[in-house]
């Protein structure tokens, strides 16, 4: 989770910012990049209702977000309540790090499923290769955790035919 994050001040003149129409879109923007959830990538679980709460947005924080929605500085996938903050890397000038890198590839593998996700290549074509690598990652984690039952169950079953599983003579 993030500790801190940097609030520009030229947000007051981005174009899209400024398109919003009401101070709670505004608010909710701001709150969606800037609080403890949000990492490197922008892209993270939550649910408007959790927003609702923690901005005191209510009861039209789902209006508010449709605006920040259509003014194209998020998006949000509803089915599975993630949204993407779309200027989350490009505005953390650090984003190239090691460990920043590595914090992208685990969202990018954990929201691999998400509607967005394709917009995220879109906007950011150098992320392609790192979703390969962390698809790659988790296929052979996957690959290793099959095969762990597998050797599991031929060692109870050669220890059963030599009769050292609970004690019992082998039977000639």
């Amino acid at each position: 989770m993030a500790q801190f994050n940097t609030i520009h001040s030229n947000i007051w003149e981005d174009e899209k910012f400024r398109k919003l129409k009401c101070s709670d879109s505004k608010l909710l923007f701001v709150y969606v990049f800037s609080n403890t959830r949000c990492p490197v990538s922008g892209i993270y679980k939550i649910a408007i209702e959790t927003m609702s709460f923690e901005t005191g947005i209510a009861p039209d924080c789902k209006a508010n977000l449709e605006e920040i929605i259509q003014v194209g500085l998020v998006l949000y996938d509803y089915e599975r309540n993630t949204i993407w903050v779309r200027g989350k890397i490009k505005h953390d000038k650090a984003w190239k790090a090691p460990m920043r890198m590595k914090s992208i590839k685990r969202s990018l593998a954990e929201f691999s499923k998400c509607s967005f996700i394709q917009s995220v290549f879109h906007q950011y074509p150098s992320l392609t290769d790192l979703a390969i690598e962390a698809e790659n990652e988790e296929k052979a984690l996957r690959g290793s955790r099959a095969s762990e039952p597998e050797e599991a169950l031929e060692a109870e079953v050669a220890s059963e035919i030599d009769g050292s599983a609970d004690g019992m003579e082998r039977v000639s």
